[in-house]
């Protein structure tokens, strides 16, 4: 599945998106790197916890401003892009 991980890229909260060119992943402060696998547009799992669903939401121009986690408790947490990394954010 064809993506632009560059979409993605940003700091959300205690959680960092990076982006290799190839692979996209999820690094929590003081935590290991995870690799995101897509499942559809702008949704992903986790590649070690398949059950954790990762979604990105855009805003109307497009940019991605805002990622959803489905924990493991079964909630959705709510974290707001706050880094400059997100170039498209500031173009």
């Amino acid at each position: 599945m064809a993506f632009e991980g560059k979409d993605y890229v940003g700091k959300y909260g205690e959680r960092e998106i990076s982006f290799d060119g190839k692979t996209l992943y999820l690094q929590r402060e003081g935590g290991s790197k995870m690799k995101l696998v897509p499942t559809a547009k702008d949704e992903f799992i986790l590649e070690m916890v398949p059950e954790a669903r990762i979604v990105f939401v855009r805003e109307q121009s497009g940019r991605v401003s805002e990622l959803r986690v489905l924990n493991r408790a079964g909630g959705w947490e709510i974290i707001q892009e706050s880094s400059a990394l997100n170039v498209h954010s500031r173009l």
